[in-house]
């Protein structure tokens, strides 16, 4: 039986989401605790990768096991995991469903910040530049629209595939704080 989970996780405390020998990572907290409830190792495939200190609201994993278990587990999860890793549900798949290769889409936030501001240090880079040229950023961020296969920058695995991309709007959103 295969599963996805839909989770979402602070990244600060982490080296990435993949499995590292040297560096706690999120994929590891997650084997850990999912192994420690179902009481036998467990291996999970994540439908991508995030960098060091990168915080992810919505990704997803699979975990295949023999059989279903009777209780909540997202309730012991949640009770289980760091307060910075969050489970928001788990869904029934097909066996042949993967995390990864059957992702139809993935979105970047990138966030930054012009003031000093103590609340937004761990989810925005701060930059000192008051005066930034916003139009000239969203023009430049646009160069990648024009652009769509991406096959020299992915593995070897994904360059035996069909690796293009589309790219959706690119979004600035100004917000002022006094």
């Amino acid at each position: 039986m295969k599963f996805f989970f839909h989770i979402a996780y602070k990244g600060n405390n982490y080296r990435g989401w993949q499995r590292q020998s040297k560096a706690i990572s999120v994929q590891q907290v997650l084997e850990e605790a999912i192994s420690k409830i179902l009481k036998e190792e467990h291996t999970i495939m994540g439908c991508g990768r995030t960098d060091a200190q990168v915080h992810a609201t919505q990704f997803f994993f699979h975990l295949e096991v023999r059989e279903a278990w009777d209780f909540d587990l997202v309730y012991r999860l949640n009770r289980l995991l760091p307060p910075d890793i969050a489970v928001f549900e788990i869904i029934p798949v097909l066996d042949n469903q993967h995390a990864r290769f059957d992702a139809m889409q993935r979105t970047y936030n990138y966030f930054l910040h012009t003031t000093k501001d103590p609340f937004l240090s761990d989810s925005s880079a701060f930059y000192g530049e008051s005066n930034l040229n916003l139009e000239a950023m969203k023009q430049a961020t646009n160069i990648f629209a024009r652009h769509n296969d991406f096959k020299p920058g992915s593995s070897r695995v994904l360059q035996a595939t069909a690796c293009a991309f589309k790219f959706l709007p690119i979004a600035f959103s100004p917000v002022w704080c006094a």
